[in-house]
C-alpha cells in the first residue's frame, strides 16, 4: 500500500475506483532514458594506426577525448570493457562488475581466442564477428555504453573498415535498452 492510502484509504479507494491510480514518486528519483542506438559505418583503419572514436558524439575523435580505439583487430577503451555472449537487444542494462580495465599492456577487449570479438579463419584469412558478442564498456567518466561490431570490411570487400552499433547512456544510469 502506498503511503497516501495509510493516510486517507477511503479517499484513495474513491480515486482509484474512478480510474485513478495513487502513486507517490520519491523526490529523488532519477529519470533513466533509454539511448538511441546508432551505427556508423566503415570506419577506415587502413593505415596502421590506432583511430579514435567518442561514442557520445559519434565522430572520430583525437587522443585527448575518445571512448574506443580501433587498430587492426584490436579494440580499446577508456576505461574497461566486458564481452558478453549475448544478442546486442537484449542487453537492457550494463552489468555492475566484471571489466576488464585497459592498461598499457593489455586492451580492455580480450584479443584471445576464448573472447575476442571476431573469428579469424586461417584458410582464408577472413576475420568475422562473432554473432551475438556484444561489448559493454564502462567509460572512466561513469557513462556505459554497449557495441555490437557488425563488419570488419568495406562494401568492396577491403578488411580494416569497421562498421558497428552502439547505445550510449549519458544520464549515468547503466540503462541500455527498453525492458
Amino acid at each position: 500500500m502506498n503511503a497516501f492510502a495509510r493516510v486517507n484509504p477511503r479517499f484513495s479507494a474513491w480515486l482509484m475506483g474512478l480510474g485513478f491510480l495513487v502513486s507517490i514518486v520519491p523526490a529523488n528519483a532519477q529519470s533513466q532514458s533509454v539511448p538511441d542506438v546508432r551505427t556508423y559505418s566503415e570506419l577506415d583503419v587502413t593505415h596502421g594506426d590506432r583511430v579514435y572514436f567518442s561514442l557520445a558524439r559519434g565522430e572520430i575523435a583525437d587522443s585527448t577525448s575518445w571512448d574506443v580505439y580501433f587498430e587492426g583487430t584490436t579494440i580499446g577503451v577508456n576505461g574497461g570493457a566486458r564481452v558478453i555472449d549475448q544478442a546486442f537487444e537484449r542487453i537492457d542494462e550494463a552489468p555492475e562488475g566484471g571489466y576488464r580495465m585497459e592498461t598499457a599492456d593489455r586492451p580492455a577487449v580480450p584479443t584471445d581466442e576464448q573472447m575476442r570479438w571476431f573469428d579469424y579463419d586461417m584458410t582464408t584469412h577472413v576475420v568475422t564477428p562473432v554473432p551475438m558478442r556484444t561489448i559493454v564498456v564502462n567509460m572512466k567518466d561513469g557513462s556505459f555504453a554497449k557495441v555490437e561490431i557488425l563488419d570488419y570490411y568495406s562494401v568492396e570487400g577491403e578488411p580494416r573498415y569497421y562498421s558497428f552499433r552502439y547505445a550510449y547512456q549519458s544520464d549515468g544510469s547503466r540503462v541500455l535498452g527498453a525492458d
